[in-house]
C-alpha cells in the first residue's frame, strides 16, 4: 500500500509539472528589432504581429512607447509581408503610446490593443478590412481614429471603452456590432456615410441605425431618436454614464434588453403610448432616475429592467396591460414609496421589490394568485400592505414565509377583504402578520390615512395631497389612475352609505 502511494503521488507531481510548463507558452516564429512575428498557415509569404509569450491568461509582450511596423520583413533570407496584428498581439502594453502601421495591413485581431491605457496614437491604413473583437478595447487615451473606407466589420466592444469623440462609419462597413462603441463616454458625433447599404444616421440623429429594421443600434450622449425609429436595440446606450437626459418617440414600440444598462448618469426618460415591451435589464442600475412614467400601452417588463434604480422616486403603477411581475423588476429601488398593483396581475416574482427600503404602502390587486420568494423583503418602511385577492396568493420558494421582511411583519397593517379576513390569518406568510384588518373591498381604498376607519380625515387627506402635488394610489379612493373631486366624492359615497 506504501509503493502505491508513493507511485500515485509521483505520477501526480510529473503531472502537475508538466501543466506548469505547458501554461507558458511562446507565440512568435521570430523577432526582428524588437518585434515578434508568426507566419501565417494559409500563406506562408506573409506574417502577422504577435505577442511573445502566454504564461496562465496573460499575454505578454515588451512593447515599448512608440511603435513602428514595417511592411516587410527578412528573417533567415526570407522576406515576408507584415499583412495583420495577430490576437493580443499588444494586449495590456501599459507603456505603449503610439503605433505606426504599414499599409499593408489588412486586419487587426482580437483584443490586438485591449487595455493599452496609454496609447493616444495609431493610424489605420487604407487596405485595413477587419477590426476585431475588443480590439482598443478601454484604450481611454485614444481619443481620434479614422476608419478607412475599406473596413467591411468592426466587432464586438471593438472601441468599447475609448475616449473617442466622434465616429464615421464608411460607405462599405456593413457589419457594425452594437456593442463596438459602447461605454465611449466623449463621443459625440456618429456619422454613416451616404451609400451605406445597411446602416443610416438619418437626420444628424447622431447614432447608427438599422436602416431596414428602423431599430436603433447604437447611440451617444447627444442622440436625437428620429420619431420613424421603432425600437431602441439590446446595449444601444449600455454603460454610457454620460447621457443624462433621453426622449423616446411614441414610435417606438420596443425597448431592447440591456439598451440603457449602467447608464448611471441618466436622470430622466420620456416615454410615450405606444411604447409595449421593455426587455430584461432595460434600465438596470440607472442609479440617478429620478422620475419615470411607464405608459399604459406597456405589455410586457422584463426582469431586472429597474433594478437598482435607486432615486426613482414617489409612487410606482404597474400598467394595466401587464400581467405578470418578474423577477427582481424594481428590486432596489429605495426612493420608491408606493406601489400599485392592478386586478390583472396574476403573479409577483421572486425579489421584486426586494431592498425598496423607502416602500411604505403597497396594494395587491384581486387576481394574484402568486408571490415569490423574498418579493417585498428589506422593505423595512412598509406601514400598510393592502392585499384585495379573496383567497390569499400563495407564497413560493425556499423562503415562503420572508417574502416580506420580519420588520414589516411587525409594523405594516394588513388589509385585506373582510369575508376573507380568517383565511389570511391562518395563510403561510400572511399569518405573521401581526396586525390583519378585514374591511369591504369596495371600500378598502377609501381609507386614505390607514388609520383603519373610514371618515372625514380621509377626505381630508385626498384634498391635501391634491392641493400640494403629492398625491399617490393611497389618494387614488376609486382606483381610476388620478387623484381629484371624484375621488373625494367616492369617499363620501362610502361614508355615507356605511351610515344607513
Amino acid at each position: 500500500m506504501k509503493n502505491y502511494k508513493q507511485f500515485a503521488l509521483t505520477v501526480l507531481m510529473l503531472f502537475l509539472s508538466s501543466f506548469c510548463v505547458a501554461t507558458t507558452v511562446h507565440a512568435y516564429r521570430f523577432e526582428v528589432n524588437g518585434i515578434y512575428y508568426q507566419i501565417d498557415q494559409n500563406n506562408p509569404s506573409e506574417v502577422g504581429v504577435t505577442y511573445k509569450m502566454h504564461e496562465g491568461m496573460d499575454y505578454i509582450s515588451y512593447y515599448g512607447d512608440d511603435v513602428v511596423i514595417p511592411e516587410t520583413v527578412t528573417h533567415e533570407g526570407e522576406t515576408y509581408t507584415v499583412t495583420a496584428i495577430n490576437n493580443h498581439a499588444f494586449d495590456g502594453c501599459r507603456w505603449l503610446s503610439s503605433v505606426t502601421l504599414p499599409a499593408t495591413i489588412r486586419s487587426i485581431g482580437e483584443q490586438a490593443f485591449q487595455c493599452c491605457m496609454n496609447l493616444s496614437s495609431i493610424n489605420l491604413p487604407a487596405g485595413l478590412e477587419t477590426i476585431g473583437y475588443g480590439a482598443f478595447y478601454q484604450d481611454s487615451l485614444l481619443t481620434t481614429i479614422s476608419i478607412p473606407a475599406t473596413v467591411s466589420s468592426i466587432q464586438y466592444e471593438a472601441f468599447a471603452g475609448t475616449g473617442l469623440t466622434s465616429v464615421t462609419i464608411p460607405t462599405l462597413t456593413t457589419e457594425v456590432d452594437k456593442t463596438s462603441f459602447s461605454g465611449c463616454q466623449h463621443l459625440e458625433r456618429i456619422i454613416v456615410e451616404e451609400g451605406n447599404p445597411v446602416y443610416d444616421s438619418r437626420g444628424n440623429c447622431n447614432a447608427i441605425i438599422s436602416t431596414e429594421t428602423n431599430s436603433l443600434l447604437l447611440g451617444c450622449k447627444t442622440t436625437v431618436i428620429p420619431s420613424n425609429v421603432v425600437s431602441i436595440g439590446p446595449r444601444a446606450f449600455a454603460y454610457l454614464n454620460t447621457l443624462t437626459d433621453i426622449s423616446i418617440p411614441a414610435s417606438v414600440k420596443i425597448i431592447g434588453g440591456s439598451a440603457f444598462f449602467a447608464c448611471s448618469g441618466l436622470r430622466s426618460v420620456e416615454l410615450h403610448d405606444g411604447l409595449t415591451t421593455i426587455d430584461s435589464y432595460a434600465f438596470y442600475r440607472c442609479s440617478s432616475l429620478s422620475q419615470i412614467s411607464i405608459p399604459g400601452t406597456v405589455t410586457s417588463i422584463g426582469r431586472h429592467a429597474f433594478w437598482n434604480c435607486k432615486s426613482m422616486k414617489g409612487v410606482l403603477t404597474i400598467p394595466e396591460l401587464v400581467t405578470t411581475i418578474d423577477n427582481s423588476l424594481f428590486s432596489g429601488c429605495e426612493s420608491l414609496t408606493g406601489v400599485r398593483i392592478h386586478d390583472k396581475v396574476s403573479g409577483i416574482g421572486e425579489f421584486a421589490f426586494s431592498g425598496c427600503a423607502g416602500l411604505k404602502d403597497v396594494l395587491i390587486g384581486s387576481s394574484v394568485t402568486d408571490i415569490d420568494k423574498l418579493a417585498f423583503s428589506n422593505c423595512n418602511d412598509l406601514t400598510r400592505v393592502v392585499c384585495l385577492a379573496e383567497n390569499p396568493p400563495v407564497f413560493n420558494g425556499s423562503f415562503a414565509p420572508q417574502c416580506f421582511s420580519n420588520i414589516a411583519y411587525s409594523n405594516a397593517t394588513l388589509y385585506v377583504p373582510k369575508e376573507s379576513l380568517i383565511s389570511y390569518r391562518m395563510a403561510i406568510g400572511w399569518m405573521r402578520f401581526n396586525k390583519i384588518v378585514g374591511i369591504d373591498p369596495a371600500s378598502i381604498t377609501c381609507d386614505v390615512n390607514g388609520d383603519g376607519e373610514i371618515n372625514v380625515t380621509d377626505v381630508n387627506a385626498v384634498i391635501a395631497a391634491f392641493s400640494s402635488n403629492d398625491a399617490c394610489w393611497t389618494s387614488d379612493a376609486n382606483r381610476d389612475n388620478d387623484v381629484n373631486i371624484a375621488d373625494i366624492n367616492f369617499i363620501i359615497n362610502q361614508i355615507l352609505g356605511s351610515n344607513e
